[in-house]
């Protein structure tokens, strides 16, 4: 078995030899060649041979201080990671957004909002780590950073993480933001239908748009649009959706209601 380190994620830890010359990682499945047996890190997602016969010590240390960040995060070192996310590269800056998130403290949430519109580093893992952080604080800069962006990855990032706050003016900034969009995304729907608090205008909105997926057959928005419905459990969308169920044109739609 050869011994080698996992930098890919983290995973410090002894890898499986398999299939003779390849190399997984028992922790995230990271697989690479093994170099004929000896020890290797993997650097930028290039192979790089890091054992002593080709690397001196002095240089190794350095590439192990660069890329371990366990131990940053084991000694709580905000401001050693946060200098790594401002000058790192895209997959330093990224792994340092990472390990800042399971601080899981005040200082790592600054530190992440400091650079959460930085559009050169990777925003939808500084919105990650924000969201496994948990705090409050960071509801209005990303209800600002969804109103303004264009990237769709980040958007749906950005709604799963603030469904886990119950604030109203998040399901307001929701609705609005829905009102001036032609088509209703899938994460949308999901996170209004999973808040809680005065959901009325989310029944609304949400029966406008079931009528105008049943009036298109556009059957996979319109299922989820009534599963959402149902879970609201609002009475008022009860009437709506007999209507739908009577005179709609989409069996799809129908029968997902049928079955609710």
């Amino acid at each position: 078995m050869a011994k080698v380190k996992c930098m890919f994620f983290g995973h410090k830890l002894e890898l499986e030899e398999i299939y003779r010359r390849h190399i997984k990682c028992s922790v995230c499945a990271q697989r690479w060649d093994s170099t004929n047996g000896r020890d290797v890190m993997l650097i930028h997602g290039m192979y790089q041979t890091m054992s002593s016969r080709s690397l001196p010590e002095k240089e190794f240390n350095k590439f192990w201080y660069e890329y371990n960040f366990d131990e940053l995060v084991a000694k709580g070192d905000v401001e050693s990671l946060k200098l790594k996310l401002r000058k790192g590269n895209l997959f330093v800056s990224r792994r340092s957004a990472t390990a800042l998130g399971r601080l899981h403290n005040i200082q790592a949430t600054d530190a992440l909002l400091e650079f959460l519109g930085n559009e050169e580093k990777d925003q939808v893992a500084i919105v990650h780590s924000l969201g496994q952080i948990g705090d409050s604080k960071i509801v209005e800069p990303l209800l600002s950073i969804l109103s303004s962006t264009k990237k769709v990855m980040l958007q749906e990032k950005i709604i799963t993480v603030l469904t886990q706050f119950n604030d109203q003016s998040i399901i307001n900034a929701l609705i609005e933001r829905a009102k001036g969009s032609q088509r209703l995304d899938t994460e949308t729907i999901r996170a209004l239908s999973s808040m809680k608090g005065d959901l009325s205008s989310v029944t609304v909105l949400l029966i406008k748009r079931l009528l105008i997926c049943d009036a298109h057959l556009e059957f996979t928005t319109g299922k989820l649009i009534v599963n959402a419905l149902i879970h609201i459990h609002d009475p008022n969308s009860i009437e709506p959706l007999k209507e739908i169920f009577k005179n709609g044109k989409d069996e799809v739609i129908k029968k997902a209601i049928a079955n609710a």
